[in-house]
């Protein structure tokens, strides 16, 4: 009996230990709570902020983090899509040169959706934004183990009103430097 008992105590443990372990995300997707322990560094000499180099590996809780401002513009998107918009090129053209010019940046792209939908789908769009993005960044010539990409879905809104108008802005992918900066 005391056999059975020390058994059924191990198996227990070890799926206790194994369900532990488990992420929902993606390889090459940070979660909100990496971001959130992400230490904050002070601003490039352009006005741009950066993220701390070193990602942390805990995935506790999943507070909204403050956007940190990006030397880069933010690119737009319509309504349900995850298409870059050819008004984007330049901006994600200037990221590409500016990423393999240097070679120690890092960089988050940050996938966001307007309120309308379910959380459930405005992180899945927000998911498709972020991906369809650093797709195009690699395509010009940046290495894709350089860029993470991450969801906000409708969380972190710059704009609250309840309008086209302010939609448009909610509809965004916003770049983070993760390491390195601006050359």
């Amino acid at each position: 009996m005391k056999k059975l008992i020390t058994i059924s105590l191990i198996f227990l443990m070890m799926f206790m230990l194994s369900c532990a372990k488990k992420k929902t995300t993606a390889p090459d997707t940070v979660t909100k709570a990496e971001v959130a322990k992400e230490e904050i560094l002070p601003p490039t000499t352009d006005g741009g902020g950066t993220r701390g180099a070193e990602q942390a590996k805990s995935a506790t809780a999943e507070a909204p983090v403050a956007e940190t401002s990006s030397p880069y513009a933010d690119i737009y998107f319509d309504y349900d899509k995850f298409d870059i918009k050819p008004e984007a090129a330049g901006t994600l053209k200037s990221i590409a040169n500016s990423m393999i010019t240097n070679l120690k940046a890092t960089l988050s792209v940050e996938g966001h959706c307007d309120e309308r939908g379910t959380n459930e789908y405005n992180l899945a769009l927000g998911d498709k934004r972020a991906k369809a993005t650093k797709d195009h960044l690699v395509s010009l010539g940046v290495p894709s183990d350089r860029i993470s990409t991450f969801s906000y879905g409708e969380e972190n809104q710059v704009c609250k009103e309840n309008a086209e108008s302010c939609w448009s802005k909610n509809r965004r992918v916003h770049f983070v430097l993760t390491k390195g900066g601006v050359k």
